[in-house]
This record gives C-alpha cells, sequence and structure tokens, in this order.
C-alpha cells in the first residue's frame, strides 16, 4: 500500500539507478568524466533525485494528515 504521493516514481528512480550503476560498472565501452563513467554519474544524480522526491513527498503528506487532523 502505498504511504505517501510519489512514492513509486521515488522508488523506480532509486531502484532503476542502483542497477544502472552496476550494469555500467561491468561495461568496458563507456564515456569518462575523470574516473567516473558519465552513466554512474547520471545513475548516482538520479538516486539523489529518487530520495528527494521520496523526502519531499513524505513531508507534505504529513502535514496534509495533520491538517487532517486539525479539522
Amino acid at each position: 500500500k502505498r504511504k505517501y504521493e510519489g512514492q513509486k516514481l521515488s522508488w523506480y528512480f532509486i531502484l532503476y539507478s542502483v542497477l544502472r550503476f552496476g550494469i555500467e560498472y561491468l561495461r568496458t565501452d563507456s564515456l569518462y568524466i575523470g574516473n567516473l563513467k558519465v552513466s554512474m554519474l547520471v545513475s548516482v544524480i538520479l538516486v539523489v533525485v529518487g530520495a528527494a522526491l521520496a523526502g519531499a513527498h513524505r513531508a507534505e503528506d504529513k502535514e496534509a494528515n495533520k491538517c487532517k487532523g486539525d479539522l
């Protein structure tokens, strides 16, 4: 059951990015920025975005439920 709005999207970003990071680690034909592959960098960014979305939606949902209790 969904605990907050946007939960599925947040988890999709996080889980997809973790899986993609692992797959990109095994690839040999990749573009690099410094010592990090570009695809791995994108994966890390998506994990951060997913976690931020989850936190924002969870806080927003808690606030909405708190307001409903005040009525």
